[in-house]
């Protein structure tokens, strides 16, 4: 079956992957830090867990285990954490749009990378918590991130994930 030529004014679907990669990725971010300044504010303690891992980026381990937490280092963990979570949106955006026409498949792909998330920050979670510093609760701000990405998606690409009949396709739009 020969490609249909897209209407006047019309992007193809990979050409997507850019915009809807950042937006899903700064959504995701989004859930992620408004997950920790509610738990951040109502523990008393206002941007401590970005403070916390700014200085682990700035300073190393050491500087964090001895129970230091620059405030200023929020910043810089601010970029890195909507950078990161922007680079994971474009990610998955590749995945569904390389993988659309198989809906098992993407489904597959797209809890696996929600569980390495949620995971990876668990783990971390751990490790930071052997400092002075206890628990940070990494994992439910990636649980808040990966549903929030998922959403996304869904609401983005329904027919990719098994979900007919809520997007036409861009031949029906053109008949």
């Amino acid at each position: 079956m020969a490609s249909e030529p897209l209407e006047r004014g019309a992007q193809d679907e990979g050409d997507l992957v850019v915009p809807e990669g950042l937006e899903a990725g700064l959504l995701a971010g989004l859930a992620v830090a408004s997950v920790h300044a509610i738990r951040d504010w109502m523990a008393g303690s206002w941007l401590y867990t970005p403070s916390v891992l700014g200085t682990l980026l700035l300073e190393g381990p050491e500087t964090v285990s001895r129970g230091f937490a620059a405030p200023d280092a929020a910043a810089l963990y601010n970029l890195v954490h909507f950078a990161g979570w922007a680079s994971i949106g474009f990610v998955a955006v590749f995945l569904v749009s390389r993988n659309e026409s198989d809906p098992g498949r993407l489904r597959r792909i797209l809890l696996g990378l929600s569980f390495a998330l949620v995971a990876g920050a668990a783990a971390f979670d751990l490790w930071v918590s052997q400092s002075t510093l206890g628990r940070l609760h990494l994992w439910l701000g990636s649980l808040a991130g990966s549903l929030t990405l998922l959403g996304f998606l869904v609401w983005r690409h329904p027919q990719g994930l098994g979900r007919p009949g809520l997007r036409r396709s861009r031949a029906a739009r053109s008949r």
